[in-house]
């Protein structure tokens, strides 16, 4: 796994686990549909999200603080929440 200060590697991550994919697989998103309602019902796939935000948001604040001790522009200050990011896209990668 990849963190978020490294989208690089996340990337290249997803990128060889979907080599030779040029197409989903349809038996898994068969599952994946039943499995949220044909995307009706995501909440697993939201707490997910929601974890992900929040621990870029403790990088955040880390760094907040940090730099509360060091030369330099201190930063705004605005904790960003959920509703403050776009998903652009996902891979369900089993």
């Amino acid at each position: 796994m990849s963190q978020h200060t490294q989208p690089k590697l996340a990337l290249d991550t997803m990128r060889a686990a979907c080599s030779g994919h040029l197409e989903p697989i349809p038996e898994l998103c068969k599952q994946f549909n039943k499995e949220t309602r044909d995307g009706t019902k995501m909440g697993v796939y939201t707490q997910l999200l929601d974890d992900v935000v929040a621990a870029i948001n403790g990088v955040q604040q880390d760094k907040g603080i940090e730099s509360l001790f060091s030369l330099g522009e201190v930063g705004s200050g605005t904790v960003l929440g959920f509703n403050d990011y776009s998903l652009v896209s996902f891979a369900v990668i089993r």
